[in-house]
């Protein structure tokens, strides 16, 4: 099994069981798999008059907390995100959560501050009486969406503050932060005051994500491959494969998404177990009569009927997989693809162009380098919503070194409505970190000029199609081994909402 991370965490960590998976999982504050997001000690944190003790027990059981220990300067005492976080183009509830614990000092500020303004929202939180909402700041332009405490067991609170920034139209920059509160029970804030050098606040876990994120609790698809037997190798079309191979969507769709008729359908040995709960799909050279594998979650039978499993946003979806770097060629066509496209389109490509989708594009990987793109498809054209946007995550150019060991591209879709506003968001993460908006916000009633052609309705329609996973290596490539690119897949997950 691939080593993997949740959280910033190993995989034995029970964080998921705390907070819910879809947090766990990914978080908008900067963090990566060896620095987390309540690794106070990193560049990334602004640390005023505190000192950071690391190596403290945790509630998941590893030594991974951290004290924030107040300083002897009779000032504020401040833990703060360096740089501010980009938030949604429109309001919408967006949640900080941390997970602290009283040591020495029993209460703490949760800061949710508008950058670069000292304005915003906070609340208090009691870490010995689990009282909340007895200190809340509500400034103009902010409102308290709601707060709460919930007991996690040996003296560790999960504080929660969901928060709205009104009104604002350009994009919103939030910076969150924890101060130190010297007070006790529900005495009013005393956030500025002489610390003892040693007492402080313990935190395990610090997480922004909007709002709708925490509701997607249902594990709709969860396959770690540690058989074949969940894939349609053989084209039967029966129902009960989680994942199917060889589409058979009708003929007028495309006639480049192979192995379409009558071009012949996936051979079931380009499909192999690489190593314990590792799935290989192998690509060859594209000629005639052979075919590189798609793997998707619903095959049609015809127009109008299919198999398999297709989901509605809002979800989070995420693929840990990696690639075959030594197989990397100088020229190749055709992109290493984890892809949902509607199954209205691929069933019915002669939709009016009234009718629109969007195919979401979770990660497309073009010579060592990602991309992101939602697309927009009518009855005879595709047409980019938003253009494709392009990351190395810092890792640089080099596809053996960026692609060839295993990463995690995750991607949450919260629909109009489910953000508790008529606001939808597509996100992107890689390993679990905040990558950017695929598009800021769109609406189901309005028109959002992001959009081409301009004036589409955004969300209407495309929040209620049901969506396909699908997972495919390049194709025309020729490589050393012949082979055009293998994709390892150790295990492919989707939440939805109850």
């Amino acid at each position: 099994m691939a080593s993997l991370v949740f959280g910033g965490q190993v995989s034995t960590s029970t964080l998921a069981s705390l907070v819910g998976y879809v947090p766990s999982a990914v978080n908008m504050l900067h963090w990566t798999s060896t620095a987390t997001a309540s690794d106070f000690t990193v560049d990334y944190w602004i640390k005023t008059q505190v000192t950071i003790t690391t190596g403290v027990m945790g509630p998941t059981g590893h030594n991974n907390a951290q004290t924030i220990i107040p300083s002897a300067v009779n000032t504020s005492h401040i833990v703060e995100a360096q740089g501010p976080i980009t938030g949604s183009q429109s309001p919408i509830p967006m949640r900080v959560a941390v997970l602290a614990k009283a040591n020495g000092y029993s209460r703490i500020v949760v800061y949710w501050k508008y950058y670069p303004d000292a304005s915003g929202l906070s609340v208090g939180f009691d870490l010995t009486g689990g009282n909340f909402e007895y200190d809340v700041g509500e400034e103009s332009g902010y409102h308290l969406d709601g707060s709460s405490m919930t007991d996690k067991g040996n003296g560790w609170w999960l504080c929660i503050v969901d928060g709205v920034r009104d009104g604002e139209a350009g994009g919103q920059l939030w910076q969150p932060q924890i101060r130190v509160d010297n007070g006790s029970g529900t005495a009013a804030r005393s956030i500025s005051f002489a610390g003892n050098t040693t007492s402080g606040v313990n935190v395990a876990w610090f997480n922004v994500l909007p709002k709708a994120a925490w509701d997607l609790t249902v594990k709709s698809l969860d396959d770690h491959f540690t058989s074949l037997d969940n894939i349609d190798l053989n084209h039967t079309k029966i129902e009960g494969f989680k994942w199917y191979t060889g589409g058979g969507f009708p003929d007028d769709y495309m006639q480049g998404w192979w192995p379409n008729p009558p071009y012949g359908l996936v051979p079931a040995n380009n499909f192999s177990i690489s190593s314990p709960s590792v799935l290989r799909m192998y690509s060859p050279v594209k000629t005639p009569g052979n075919y590189f594998p798609q793997m998707m979650t619903a095959g049609s039978t015809g127009v109008g009927t299919y198999v398999g499993n297709a989901y509605t946003p809002p979800l989070f979806v995420e693929i840990y997989w990696k690639f075959d770097g030594s197989t990397y060629p100088v020229y190749w066509n055709g992109n290493y693809a984890f892809w949902m496209v509607s199954l209205d389109e691929m069933l019915n490509r002669n939709m009016p162009d009234g009718s629109r989708f969007v195919e979401f594009d979770m990660t497309e990987i073009s010579g060592g380098q990602g991309a992101f793109s939602i697309w927009s498809h009518g009855a005879a054209s595709r047409n980019p919503v938003v253009p494709l946007t392009s990351y190395k995550r810092g890792l640089g150019g080099n596809f053996s070194t960026d692609w060839d060991v295993f990463h995690k591209v995750q991607a949450l879709w919260l629909s109009t409505g489910s953000t508790g506003v008529d606001i939808g968001l597509f996100v992107n993460f890689f390993d679990g970190m905040f990558l950017q908006y695929a598009t800021l916000s769109y609406t189901a009633t309005t028109t959002n000029p992001l959009l081409t052609p301009a004036g589409q309705p955004a969300g209407l329609i495309d929040d209620t199609r049901e969506m396909v996973v699908i997972v495919n290596p390049p194709s025309n490539i020729t490589t050393t081994d012949g082979a055009s690119g293998d994709v390892y897949i150790d295990f492919i997950r989707l939440y939805t909402k109850p």
